[in-house]
């Protein structure tokens, strides 16, 4: 594989983004399909006391990257409720195939008093080809543990012989 240096290709503070976020084009995650490249990013949001919160969007690319197809015009995916896991923010975003559907592996965040922030792993799939997602619950599905009390998040999944793996 020959690498080819593109410079910036996506500048988020020159679209209309959803959830009125207007910078940052954090954690890119790609997605390929047969006739683009959707790239999924976390972008940020100030709410009412100042404090930004991160959601997810995604950018459409021809194959080479050179020119913008098109940016997610709503919500890709909600942020929790009140002390959720998710509440202040999703990023990064891990996408996956898996039986005709889109898996996404979630980080959330919320924030914390001794800490600033706490994470978990969250799912949510896709049946609309990526456009949106839905949780699979309101809960994360990796949290940290009795003897790994610290940030879990950040998962990369992939399929092997039918057996998922996380790293």
């Amino acid at each position: 594989m020959k690498w080819i240096k593109l410079g910036k290709i996506f500048d988020p503070t020159n679209h209309a983004l959803p959830n009125g976020c207007a910078e940052f084009a954090q954690s890119p995650q790609a997605l390929i399909f047969d006739d683009y490249i959707r790239i999924y990013f976390s972008t940020r949001v100030k709410d009412d006391k100042g404090k930004f919160l991160s959601h997810v969007a995604f950018v459409d690319f021809d194959r080479g990257f050179r020119d913008v197809l098109g940016i997610s015009k709503e919500a890709v995916i909600p942020l929790g409720g009140l002390g959720s896991f998710d509440e202040h923010g999703i990023f990064p975003f891990g996408v996956m195939r898996n039986d005709h559907k889109l898996y996404a592996y979630t980080t959330g965040w919320n924030r914390r008093v001794s800490v600033s922030t706490d994470a978990s792993i969250g799912l949510a799939v896709s049946e609309d080809g990526g456009l949106t997602f839905g949780k699979v619950g309101v809960g994360p599905v990796l949290a940290p543990t009795l003897h790994e009390p610290f940030l879990v998040g950040d998962a990369f999944v992939r399929i092997f012989d039918g057996v998922f793996h996380m790293w």
